[in-house]
């Protein structure tokens, strides 16, 4: 789990066992995974008590999230659901999110601490249920820290008749709790 020998992540057996051991309390804070081909997800990585602090080195692979479904959305839907200090590098997601509730996102829903985003291509489409306030972003649903994005594109799509107040990078800042934004 080092920048020099990161543990890697070549099927989805592996990101679910990364979303199993990080739901049990394991964070990895600075630890480093790398994606070695493209896989499809159905797993989301963190919790309200377990969040995701690792680095992604995405190598350009693709991960698509396929969660939910129209007639069985998820919460706060993200690929990384609740992520505090992690980075993401050179990494593509794709697939459907399905969502009914606010702060959804393709990549994660609910950012605490330093997070940075670089290289990213994030192309899946947000499927909302949200009759109202999404705040949904298409990279990241709620930021409360400090997040940068820097080189990152959005080129999915944002759905929902009635579902307003969203954004294709970021859907809430909560500025009022130190929640800052930088792109680059």
């Amino acid at each position: 789990g080092t920048e020099s020998a990161p543990y890697l992540i070549s099927h989805k057996d592996e990101f679910d066992l990364l979303a199993k051991r990080v739901s049990e309390g394991n964070s990895y804070y600075g630890t480093y995974f790398q994606l070695t081909n493209d896989i499809t997800v159905t797993t989301m990585v963190g919790t309200t008590d377990y969040r995701f602090g690792g680095i992604i080195l995405g190598d350009g692979h693709t991960i698509t999230a396929n969660l939910g479904t129209e007639s069985e959305p998820v919460g706060e839907g993200a690929l990384f659901h609740y992520v505090d200090g992690a980075t993401f590098k050179n990494l593509n997601v794709a697939g459907d999110i399905y969502t009914n509730a606010q702060f959804s996102a393709a990549l994660a829903s609910i950012v605490t601490g330093t997070v940075t985003i670089e290289g990213c291509i994030v192309s899946a489409t947000l499927h909302s249920a949200i009759d109202g306030d999404g705040s949904q972003g298409g990279i990241v649903g709620l930021v409360k820290g400090a997040v940068t994005i820097k080189g990152t594109i959005f080129n999915g799509s944002l759905l929902g008749e009635a579902t307003h107040s969203i954004g294709g990078f970021v859907g809430w800042n909560e500025s009022n709790s130190s929640g800052t934004i930088t792109f680059e």
